[in-house]
Parts: C-alpha cells; structure tokens; sequence
C-alpha cells in the first residue's frame, strides 16, 4: 500500500529543523483510504462482459464507491483494503488515528517543537522522533535516501464537475510513470491547502523520495485540495487501484487533551529504538 495521503503530509513536516508555523485550518479530518488488488480488480470487471471488452482505465474511474466497498465485505482483505483515518488539526499539533497494524496507537505531530510523537496506548508508552533525528538519518542513509529520476507529469482538466461528500469539486487527469489519476479537487478547501502547502517544501529541501501523493498535491493545490484521488498503477505484470477520498470536514477548536499524551506513559527516543534493533543511531 502507498503511504497514507495526509499522514504523508504530516511526515514531510519533520524534514528541516526549522519550526512550523501555526496552521490556518482547525478541525476534524475523516478520510478513507481504499487499496483494491489484481484479484480485485477482476472481480469488479471481469464478471461483466462489456467491461471485459474495455481496458482497465477506461472504466475503473466511473465504477462506484459503493460496489468496490461491497467487494470488501464479500471477498476480504485480498481483495480491496480499506483504511479509515482521522485527524484532528489543532494550531500547533495535529493527531492522527488509524486501525492499521504498522500505527497500533495514535500519531501526534508537534508543529511547534517539530517533532512526530507515536503513542502506543496499549504499551503505555511513546515514540518520539525529532527533526535532529531525521538530520542524521539523512547524515547516515543520505545515498540510500536520494531521490530516483521521476517521470514528469502530464496534467489536463476534464472539464468534469460533481458533488462529493457535500463539497463541489473539479476532475483532473494526471499521468506519471506508471500511474494514471483521475483527481478531484475543491475550493471549498483552500484552507487546508495553506496548512499543508509548507510541508512539500520540507520534503524537496530534505532531499528524501516523495510520495505520488504528495507530488498530486503539489500539482494541485492551485486548484484546490484533493477531495477525491483514483489512481490505476500499471506495472506491466499486475495493475493496482487505489482511493484517497476525504470523506467529511468540520472546522472548529479541537479539546486540548487530544493532544496530549498520558504522563506516566514511557517516552522512548528514535536513537534509542535503532540501538535496540540494531542501528547506529544515538550516541
């Protein structure tokens, strides 16, 4: 699975030592994030003779949400994957939940001392990474972490407008490598593309690989933020389709204990954590 969209915004934040600033956007983020696989993809096209006619990229983008959904419950994880996210945004922290076996707990992303803190509730403990750690990371993978040649983008509008989830938005046609996206961006969002539009330029100044999501991001967000991604990857031996859709927003103050982790939870530090399997981080 490709990163999670907004959760790879978030990380892009701790790529400078320099301090974010306050964000534009408050309130509560519902995302949901949909991963169908070949098998899947079968078994949405090929039990329907017209669509077994036509190539993939050709329908998959009008295919409902609803049908790829009721695959999900009939055939399973194999099939399509399905991630619901939260985010709460507040001026200076952001909090993440997901029920995803790599964040057994919650995400807290501390825009004002930049540091990204993974709290495993269930541990009663934290992880805590700075943008000192991601420095030396850089200091000590720098090759490994260099960025590979990309395939320029092809943008075009299609001049396509719908209604998703509430919000008005605008189709776009994105090309790249082996990727083709339809995306749907709305003006109803400009504020939250304030608030994310600084975490790119951390990324590209890091020097690290960027997500494909994060790339749509950038492309778009002079037209707004991206409500609605489908994504078809062709990889020549299997294809895979993928869903970013933001499911619903409601701006307002976010309750302060959202932010705040427990004090009798055990802080653990990134250094120390790459000592413990093995790394050669810390002192």
């Amino acid at each position: 699975m490709k990163p999670l969209r907004i959760v790879a915004l978030t990380l892009a934040a701790m790529a400078l030592p320099a301090l974010l600033q306050a964000q534009s956007f408050e309130g509560k983020i519902q995302q949901r994030e949909i991963v169908v696989s070949m098998s899947g993809l079968n078994a949405l096209l090929y039990s329907d003779e017209e669509a077994e006619e036509a190539e993939v990229a050709d329908v998959i983008f009008d295919i409902p949400l609803a049908e790829i959904l009721a695959l999900a419950d009939e055939h399973g994880e194999e099939a399509v994957q399905v991630t619901d996210l939260t985010f709460y945004v507040g001026t200076d922290r952001m909090r993440v939940e997901a029920e995803v076996e790599l964040m057994p707990g919650y995400m807290i992303m501390d825009f004002e001392s930049a540091a990204l803190r993974m709290v495993m509730p269930t541990q009663r403990m934290y992880l805590e990474i700075t943008a000192e750690d991601m420095q030396t990371l850089q200091e000590q993978f720098g090759d490994e972490l260099e960025a590979e040649e990309k395939d320029e983008a092809e943008v075009r509008a299609l001049g396509l407008t719908r209604e998703i989830n509430g919000m008005t938005c605008e189709a776009y046609e994105i090309r790249m490598g082996d990727a083709l996206s339809r995306t749907w961006v709305s003006n109803e969002l400009r504020d939250l593309v304030t608030a994310f539009a600084g975490f790119m330029t951390r990324m590209e100044a890091f020097s690290m690989e960027e997500d494909e999501g994060l790339e749509v991001f950038v492309l778009m967000q002079e037209h707004g933020f991206p409500v609605l991604e489908q994504t078809l990857y062709d990889y020549g031996w299997e294809q895979q389709y993928e869903i970013s859709e933001i499911v619903s927003v409601e701006r307002g103050p976010v309750a302060a204990e959202k932010f705040t982790i427990p004090a009798d939870f055990e802080r653990r530090s990134f250094m120390e954590m790459m000592q413990m399997f093995g790394g050669e981080g810390g002192d």
